[in-house]
């Protein structure tokens, strides 16, 4: 019969697969395609192969845990591969001692070229070298299970430490070797070497309170180099499981700065047994470090340091000022706070001690705080993000604030800095960047404004100094309520219509209502005046200074005569309190450029403040003595107020008029005055306002 069709198979071959997955070649030969005639057909042949699915395991052959203290978990993870051409699946793990096993969620698949982490833990509470197998159960055909030598060594930490500590250069030193153990000890011994730069005072060693009844003997071995024996004859054992166990004292033998090796070798523990205990020994240094004392004002601060130091615990740094009953409160520039809340305690939000950070500090009573470390390896770069920050000034000696700032300025990003006694560097429109601050000075903290984030970086002190600087000099006969550094200060800019010229003597008062929360006592010549302004302080129970939105009055003396200034630019929206904000305006001197050179015989100003709500003033310039009397009229010509005649001297003087409980709008001021000369009668318009 024939083979039906042209094509096609023919004959299905089975096979048993059991094995290694993979390809394999299936070969053919002596191959006959017969006919009816019975000769071979077959003008060519070809082979096949078979490719067999299956998962291929591999992982290394051990897993070491290495040194683990007992009683503890310690953890490795197991990396598996899969060389296979199909998925892994890890089924079980299993094993030998139970000391080692896996919280490993199973079954845990592994794609074909992929690897996974199996994570295997160990704990023990037996001292000494440990050994188990794992074994792995997958769906590998060949290799399940798949085995893992395990092994681990559980020790007991009794450990001989020398504590690292800080001292500033001309201290005693003491080095307290520490002692932290899970197990009794009744005795110790060590050699300890350091370097010819210190000596110690072995006739002041000391053992400390945890030692009971024990002796120590001391040994100089020479090469600045000692060995410490402590024993107790009736094996009294040590107190407690961590703390010092002895106090060296060393001195500098030379000027020195920086980090002094310390070396503990030869080392013993013993315990009532006669047993050395001890595990290993920890060294450390001695830091030969600075002081930096931060003298701090009643009131706010804004401080930092140029020294690194390793606790940087708040509440240890300032636990002098606590102590002291003399810290209020402290703020970083995040909103983080320290203070203590009745009923609650001291609260910590700040947490710890930040090397770029500045941080605003209340105190009750002048005092100082007192950093020690070692100073801040320069440059060293403070990031800034956009808006206000507060940074520190990590550099031991002043230098000029615009050659440190340069890089911001030239860059654009610079908006704005203040420092804790109003003192600040801008660029105003017009008028070019000022600098009331002067010199970045050590242990000042600073506020920085910027445009967006960036990164400011304190290079090596240049040595330049500013010297050229505009101080800003608070107002000897207006005075703010609020004493020490102003709080969250605003600025205003005062300038003035040409017709008036400051003079050495002038003050400027910045009001709001009867409260000055600013003043400046003008020192040289000028066409402007600077002033900062005091931020109401939530701290205090009475106000003392400007809340946001507070309308402004501005004041000046002038040649010894007062005066209240009108604003020419701005409606009086602008004239109102913004913290941290700096404003410029421009007066007008109406009534101000009056002297006894005038040839006006009588002069009365513009009402100032106008528009008002609530009072005005007149200031008055008279050549001559006589008797003045006012009236106010609304624009009917009524009579609203008459005031008393009132005598006036030849000379300049200032007139309040009282406008309580006036409805609002247009008024007319009607002055009359009367002297040797004859009779003079002046007209004022007012505006009331709501």
């Amino acid at each position: 019969e024939w083979f039906l069709n042209a094509d096609g198979d023919i004959l299905e071959l089975d096979f048993l697969v059991d094995g290694t997955g993979g390809y394999y070649n299936i070969s053919i030969d002596n191959v006959i395609l017969a006919d009816t005639s019975g000769q071979n057909g077959v003008s060519d042949f070809s082979n096949g192969s078979l490719q067999v699915a299956a998962a291929d395991i591999a992982a290394a052959s051990s897993l070491q845990f290495q040194n683990v203290v007992i009683n503890t978990i310690a953890q490795e993870n197991l990396i598996v591969n899969n060389y296979g051409n199909d998925t892994l699946k890890i089924e079980g793990l299993w094993f030998a001692d139970p000391q080692f096993y896996s919280t490993q969620e199973l079954p845990m698949l592994i794609l074909p070229g992929q690897s996974g982490s199996l994570e295997i833990q160990f704990l023990s509470s037996i001292e000494g070298a440990q050994t188990s197998t794992m074994r792995i159960f997958s769906n590998d055909p060949d290799e399940s299970p798949y085995n893992i030598a395990l092994s681990a060594y559980s020790f007991i930490p009794n450990y001989l430490i020398v504590k690292d500590s800080v001292y500033a250069y001309g201290d005693t030193m003491f080095v307290e070797i520490m002692v932290e153990n899970q197990e009794a000890f009744t005795g110790f011994q060590f050699d300890l070497s350091y370097t010819e730069m210190i000596e110690c005072i072995t006739e002041d060693i000391v053992l400390s309170e945890r030692a009971n009844n024990h002796s120590f003997a001391v040994n100089e071995l020479g090469g600045n180099s000692i060995r410490v024996l402590a024993y107790s004859m009736s094996q009294n054992e040590f107190s407690g499981n961590e703390g010092s166990i002895l106090s060296l004292p060393f001195v500098c033998t030379q000027e020195f700065h920086g980090a002094i090796p310390l070396e503990l070798s030869n080392a013993i523990l013993g315990n009532a047994q006669s047993e050395d205990i001890l595990w290993e020994v920890h060294n450390d240094n001695i830091y030969v470090g600075y002081r930096d004392y931060i003298n701090l004002s009643a009131g706010w601060n804004m401080i930092s340091t140029y020294l690194e130091f390793n606790n940087r615990n708040m509440m240890n740094l300032l636990d002098p000022l606590i102590e002291g009953s003399n810290l209020i409160k402290i703020l970083n520039e995040e909103g983080g706070f320290i203070q203590n809340l009745p009923g609650i305690g001291w609260i910590n939000t700040i947490g710890d001690f930040e090397l770029t950070e500045g941080y605003y500090i209340k105190v009750a009573a002048e005092d100082s705080l007192m950093f020690m470390g070692m100073k801040i390896p320069l440059p060293f770069s403070i990031p800034l993000s956009e808006g206000y920050n507060m940074i520190s000034y990590p550099v031991d000696s002043e230098q000029d604030a615009l050659l440190v700032l340069n890089d911001l300025i030239q860059a654009g990003k610079l908006e704005k800095v203040m420092d804790e006694s109003g003192g600040f560097i801008q660029d105003i429109p017009e008028m070019g960047w000022m600098n009331t601050i002067g010199n970045l000075k050590p242990g000042e903290g600073y506020y920085i404004k910027v445009s967006n984030d960036c990164d400011i970086v304190f290079e090596e002190n240049s040595g330049k100094i500013a010297t050229d600087v505009k101080r800003i000099h608070e107002g000897q006969n207006w005075k703010r309520s609020a004493t020490g550094n102003p709080y969250l200060p605003m600025h205003i800019i005062s300038t003035f219509k040409d017709s008036l010229q400051l003079m050495p003597g002038d003050e400027l008062g910045v009001f709001v209502d009867d409260l000055c929360i600013g003043s400046t006592l003008i020192d040289e010549p000028g066409s402007y005046v600077i002033t900062y302004l005091n931020t109401n302080d939530p701290l205090t129970e009475e106000k003392e200074g400007g809340d946001y939105g507070d309308e402004l009055i501005i004041k000046l003396i002038h040649k010894g005569v007062e005066y209240e200034l009108q604003e020419l630019n701005s409606g009086p929206e602008e004239l109102v309190y913004e913290s941290l904000s700096t404003k410029v305006f421009k007066f007008t001197a109406d009534g101000l450029g009056i002297d006894a050179e005038s040839k006006e015989e009588f002069y009365v100003s513009e009402p100032i403040p106008n528009p008002t709500k609530d009072d005005t003033r007149l200031y008055i310039s008279s050549k001559v003595s006589g008797k003045m009397s006012m009236e106010l009229v609304d624009i009917n010509g009524r009579t609203i107020r008459k005031m008393d005649p009132i005598n006036i001297l030849a000379k300049s003087q200032s007139i309040d008029i009282d406008i309580q409980r006036i409805p609002s709008g247009l008024y007319f001021i009607r002055i009359e005055i009367q002297h040797s000369e004859g009779i003079q009668q002046i007209n004022r318009k007012l505006m009331i306002r709501e």
